[in-house]
Order: C-alpha cells, then sequence, then structure tokens
C-alpha cells in the first residue's frame, strides 16, 4: 500500500476509501502509540473533533477503548483522514512514513487546507517551539543523570573498600538470619514509635499507625463485625473470641483501610478506606481464605461515630448524594417514592438485608433532608430498570410498577463492542455546587436562542456576551488554556471567552450566552455553571415567532430541525436542564417573563454536578 501512495501525486487526490484503508491497516499501531492530548488540538483547529468528541476520547483512552478517536474521525470521512495524517505527519514523523511510506514535510503546500496559512503557520511554530522545550529538558536530564552517575561511580569505589568490612560481618548476619526473617514477616517499617498489640498468638510489634495483619480469613465475615461508611470509614466493631482474627489481637476501633488475598488463584486487592457499608460487608464475605487486612488505629473517630449512632444523629457512617434516572412510586411496603431526575441523599447501604437503601428527598435550594424511605440498591434498581426495558420492547399484559420513559435512564456503551451490550444506570453520583454570584443563562435550541438573546438581554440584571478581539499570540494561550468557549468565526480573531463571562458575573448580572452545548463542559471546569434552558416548541407555538424568525433570516422548519438535533445531546450534559413547555406561553413577551422566573427559581436552587471525566 505505501508504494502505491509513493506513486501518487498527492494524498490529497487520493479517494476517501483509499485513505482509511492506509490509516485502518496500521489502526492497531495508531492506537498504541498515539497519545490523543497530542493530537487533539490540531484536530480541533482543523475542525473534525468538537468538545464533547474530546472528552468523550479522553474517556474512552482512559479505560478500553483506545481506538475511539478514529472512529469518531471516520464519521468525518476525506477531511478525517487528511486531518489525522497531517497531525501524525507533525508530532509522529516515523508512523507518518509508516502508514503513507512518504517522508514528512512542513511545507504549507503539503498540507490540505483545512487549517488556513496563518493559523498553520501559527501551530507549527508553537509545535516546534515545544518540540525544542522538551529537548531541553531532555538534555538538561541528561546532564543531571551524567552528573549523578559520576556520584554514583565515586560511591562505589567507597562501597568496594568497605567491602572487607561487611564480609566480617557476615558471619554475625548468619547467626541473625533467622530471627531477622520472623521480625520483617510481622514489622512494618516506619518512622513514628512503636505500638504493641496485646500478647497473643501472632500478636504484633508494629512501628507507625498502619498495621499489615496476615492471618487465616475463613469465613471473614464471621470474624469481625463492622460499622461506618464512605463519610467516616469502616471500622472494627466486635471481633468474636476464640477466632484467627481475634488471636491476632484485632480489636474493636481499628478502621479497615485495605484487604489482599487470592481468590481462584488470583490475587485480589480491595481499598475499603473510602467504601460504602454495602461495599465494605461485601468486600469481606469475598474473604475464604488466608488474608492480609491492612488496620489504623482511629479510636476517637470510632467512638465519634458510636455516640452519633446512639444519639439517632446518623443511621450509619454512609453518606452520598445520587441523581435518580428512573420513575418508581411508593408500595406498601412503605419505599421511597421517586422520580426521574429526583436528587436523593443516600444516608444508610444496609437498611435491610433485601438490598435496600434508606434515602431522603433533598431541599431544591439547601442541603435539608426531606421525606425520607428506604429505596432499592443500585443493583437491585437495575434490575427493575430492565424488566422496565424489557417490557418497553416486549409488551407484556402485566403492569410494572416502575415506569421508565426515554430520557429517564442513561444507556452507556463501550464503542468496541455490539450497541446492545450496554451498562444500565439507575442512579447516577452527583455532588452540590452552591454558586455564589449570578449564574449564565444559556437559551436551547440555539437558533431560537438568537432571536431571544437581544431581548432577554435588555431585561434588567441581564447582560449579552459579547466577543473580543484576540491578537495571535492571545488566542493560541487562551486556546491551550481551555478559556476560549467558542469562535464567532474562523475567519476572524473574534471569540467569546472565560474572561468575558466571569467579567460579567461579578458585575451581580445573569450573562447571557449566545453559544452552544460545547461551552457547558468549559464553563464547569472553570466552576461557572451556567443556567440552561430548553424551550420545547412546535409548529404551532412557533407560528408566534414567524415574523420575529424571519427577522432573523430563520425558518420554522430550521428551528425545528435544530431542537429535535441538540434535544438528545442534553442528556449527556454533566448537570440538569430546564424545559419551558409550549403551551405555557403564547407570545414573546410571556415567553421572555417565564424565561425570568425560572432564572430566578434555578438562582436558588442548588447545582448537582456528575464527577468529571477527567477525574475519573
Amino acid at each position: 500500500m505505501a508504494e502505491s501512495v509513493l506513486n501518487s501525486p498527492d494524498l490529497k487526490d487520493l479517494e476517501e476509501e483509499e485513505l482509511w484503508d492506509l490509516i485502518n491497516d496500521n489502526r492497531h499501531a495508531i492506537s498504541l502509540g498515539v497519545r490523543p492530548c497530542v493530537l487533539i488540538p490540531y484536530l480541533r483547529q482543523a475542525r473534525v473533533l468538537t468538545d464533547l468528541d474530546e472528552d468523550e476520547i479522553l474517556t474512552c483512552f482512559n479505560f478500553t477503548n483506545r481506538g475511539h478517536m478514529l472512529d469518531l474521525l471516520r464519521a468525518q470521512g476525506h477531511n478525517g483522514a487528511m486531518a489525522l495524517l497531517e497531525s501524525l505527519m507533525i508530532h509522529y514523523p516515523a508512523l507518518y512514513t509508516r502508514i503513507t511510506g512518504r517522508q514528512p514535510s512542513i511545507e504549507p503546500s503539503g498540507f490540505s487546507g483545512l487549517i488556513n496559512y496563518n493559523e498553520l503557520t501559527e501551530y507549527l511554530v508553537h509545535a516546534v517551539s515545544s518540540m525544542q522545550t522538551e529537548l531541553q529538558v531532555a538534555r538538561h536530564e541528561a546532564s543531571r543523570l551524567q552528573g549523578r552517575c559520576c556520584q554514583l561511580e565515586g560511591k562505589l569505589e567507597q562501597a568496594q573498600q568497605n567491602n572487607e568490612e561487611l564480609s566480617q560481618m557476615q558471619g554475625e548476619h548468619a547467626q541473625l538470619v533467622p530471627n531477622l526473617c520472623l521480625i520483617n514477616h510481622y514489622v512494618s517499617r516506619a518512622s513514628a514509635p512503636p505500638f504493641l498489640m496485646r500478647s497473643r498468638p501472632q500478636a504484633l510489634r508494629i512501628t507507625g499507625r498502619v498495621l499489615t495483619v496476615f492471618f487465616q480469613g475463613e469465613m471473614l465475615f464471621n470474624q469481625i463485625q463492622v460499622i461506618g461508611g464512605n463519610k467516616t470509614g469502616v471500622f472494627v466493631h466486635h471481633v468474636t473470641e476464640g477466632s484467627s482474627a481475634y488471636n491476632t489481637g484485632i480489636s474493636p476501633g481499628s478502621q479497615i483501610l485495605q484487604l489482599r488475598y487470592e481468590r481462584e488463584q488470583r490475587a485480589v486487592k480491595m481499598v475499603l478506606e473510602d467504601t460504602t457499608m454495602e461495599e465494605a460487608l461485601w468486600a469481606l464475605g469475598q474473604v475464604q481464605g488466608p488474608c492480609n487486612i491492612t488496620l489504623r488505629p482511629s479510636q476517637d473517630a470510632y467512638e465519634n461515630l458510636l455516640q452519633q449512632l446512639k444519639n439517632g444523629e446518623v443511621m450509619s457512617g454512609d453518606s452520598f448524594y445520587i441523581r435518580v434516572n428512573m420513575t418508581m412510586p411508593r408500595d406498601a411496603a412503605g419505599t421511597l417514592a421517586v422520580k426521574c431526575n429526583d436528587i436523593v441523599h443516600v444516608t444508610d447501604t444496609h437498611h435491610s438485608n433485601d438490598g435496600s437503601w434508606w434515602a431522603s428527598h433533598v431541599h431544591p435550594c439547601h442541603l435539608e433532608d426531606l421525606m425520607s424511605g428506604a429505596l432499592p440498591n443500585y443493583y437491585r434498581a437495575q434490575r427493575l430498570l430492565i424488566r422496565a426495558l424489557e417490557d418497553m420492547t416486549y409488551p407484556r399484559k402485566a403492569q410494572r410498577k416502575v415506569r421508565v420513559h426515554q430520557k429517564s435512564f442513561s444507556l452507556v456503551g463501550d464503542g468496541c463492542v455490539p450497541s446492545r451490550c450496554v451498562t444500565l444506570m439507575p442512579y447516577t453520583l452527583v455532588s452540590p455546587r452552591f454558586p455564589p454570584i449570578c449564574r449564565p443563562v444559556l437559551l436551547l435550541p440555539t437558533l431560537l436562542g438568537r432571536v431571544l438573546h437581544k431581548r432577554l438581554a435588555e431585561q434588567e440584571g441581564y447582560q449579552l456576551c459579547e466577543p473580543e478581539l484576540l491578537m495571535a499570540s492571545e488566542h493560541a494561550s487562551q486556546m491551550q488554556k481551555g478559556e476560549i468557549l467558542e469562535e464567532c468565526d474562523s475567519k476572524t480573531p473574534l471569540c467569546y471567552t472565560l474572561q468575558g463571562v466571569e467579567k460579567i458575573m461579578k458585575r451581580g448580572t445573569h450573562c447571557v450566552l449566545p453559544l452552544g452545548l460545547d461551552c457547558v463542559r468549559r464553563l464547569h471546569r472553570a466552576e461557572i455553571f451556567p443556567i440552561i434552558i430548553y424551550i420545547m416548541s412546535t409548529e404551532r407555538s412557533l407560528r408566534r415567532f414567524r415574523h420575529k424568525l424571519r427577522q432573523n433570516v430563520l425558518t420554522e422548519s430550521q428551528v425545528l430541525e435544530c431542537s429535535c438535533s441538540e434535544e438528545p445531546l442534553l442528556d449527556k450534559l454533566p448537570c440538569l436542564y430546564q424545559s419551558i413547555p409550549p403551551e405555557s406561553w403564547h407570545d414573546s413577551t410571556t415567553l421572555i417573563d417565564t424565561l425570568k422566573t425560572v432564572v430566578s427559581e434555578e438562582q436558588q436552587k442548588i447545582v448537582w454536578v456528575e464527577p468529571s471525566p477527567r477525574m475519573i
């Protein structure tokens, strides 16, 4: 294939399928040898990847699907292939030659024109500068290592001089070996004063405040009882007298940090430092033989938890928040009624042996627990969700108690497996944020927002975000830092920046964002949480805007098409959004009033955010 490429006048002249045949022939080498974070800046500048694409690629690369970037670029056709090959030519020249059979060249004529000449020149200068910096760092590191090598050679000579003294100690060392082996088996080396366990068979002398104990852990679940959870830690509460754990010296008040054991001839390691009570009990139940258990004496924290449990201040050591992705009504057993997008505070993951949590609804404006009740744990809820989906796919006569809407659950698939192999998520872990000042406002769909932005910005307490004119160096710097929210036009240096939004927010004013969905994750990284409002549209409701649409050179069908394409993307956001139904307004004036009411209500609420993919 490489020989045929050499005989062709230019890569740009190859057909789309020919280019992708070259790439797919080397797919394995690209997936293993290329770091997506190196190529993404060029691919973003060539406009073959979006911000959401970048997040998906980095998330997949951290887990299993390293070829997800190629799948996204394949959807871009000829441009995706050319952008990939050009980025490889700059950053991975040897791999580029292997794929194309050509020698890399940074002459502008050798590029496809996906990036204009000025932007390409600036990118190449920046890339060369980065490579020179890396080369300088490598040379400095080589010099440092050479100096270190000289020092080690001197120490080696000194060690050789001391060899005679060491040989004299070998006889004494041979006598101490049996004792040393016994001590090294039990002693953990640390710098704090020693802590003595009580004298029993296999009792240990440990240094520091962490102890690793080895003992026979058959039916470990029956040897020790635990209390606690993810908030407080998991503590030993009771040890069965006469058990291996008891004879080893394990006593109440020790926090369990880690378990290590073998299962089916495989080494297993479980970290329990911040696990829930449910997870800790499951982990202890897995131990059926010899194990190492790492403990930290935490008597004060243990006694504090006991006092809180006695006073009824807490139900366990668990405490975390979830967003519910399904609807479950209250039943005769007193199960907590929840609906899609409810925020729930889980305070006990081992409420009963049937797999129930104890949870409470949360006040929308402050962290106050409201109505409480039992809730199916993650695994039970997942089975209910699967059953409900089966009923949707293959309707049955029997009615189910779980109602699932099209947007009431999340389907997370792996790009390397068939689409039917998915993971259902009945709950999503979230954490609270408390924005201290006025939050920005993002109106969707974007085409309808374009009609309403200026009108909303004319209201008191609102201001439209304006683009800024950036110099080439400023643009490159802010682009690298992720501070550019959106570019007005690739041919002009006008951009919407993070600083522009912050400047308006500091005045105590809502910043109206004339942007798309890509800006949301960029704002979240800066701890700015916009109020996202989706205006549901129908042909009938858009007739009320016919005059406004024509003024903006838009048609009703264009707005409906934009609405249909953007609505599925809303469920991929790391936060909730508010919808305005079409029947709630009858003209532009009432719609603006409705928007102001929604913004006022949302500003008072807690913002619940999913964990960032970059932190996984």
